[in-house]
């Protein structure tokens, strides 16, 4: 378990950003893993976005050693992605398809999906390069 550095949003890409601390992903960025799919607090009305975790709270991460069988959630980026696609971080922590070499990739959709809904994916991390 991870104490998160700033809020987290469900099912973004996670980097490390201090001592056992974790923060969502900008563009690019070499990802940890991905944040859980539910939120830490009940809906609330009055609030616009719900968090894994809030600055300084504990923050469930699922990582390349989360099993193969168990589904985890990726929001996805502007443009979406096919099944089998290769994805890395935008600037909000979600996943967008890889598109070039020097891409730093955190996961594999194994779905597609639109952009803004989350899809299942298989962690897999590495450097997409020439």
């Amino acid at each position: 378990m991870f104490t998160a550095s700033a809020d987290i949003r469900p099912s973004r890409f996670v980097k490390i950003s201090g001592n056992y601390t974790v923060a969502e992903c900008d563009a690019n960025e070499w990802p940890i893993g991905i944040s859980a799919e539910y939120g830490e607090n009940a809906p609330i009305p009055s609030q616009s976005t719900e968090y894994v975790a809030d600055s300084g709270h504990s923050c469930p991460v699922y990582t390349e050693s989360t099993p193969i069988d168990q589904p985890v959630l990726l929001i996805l980026g502007s443009g979406g992605a096919t099944a089998g696609v290769l994805l890395k971080s935008d600037t909000n922590g979600a996943g967008v398809a890889v598109a070039s070499n020097n891409d730093i990739y955190g996961a594999q959709a194994m779905e597609a999906g639109s952009s803004g809904e989350a899809i299942r994916v298989r962690i897999v991390r590495g450097y997409y390069g020439a």
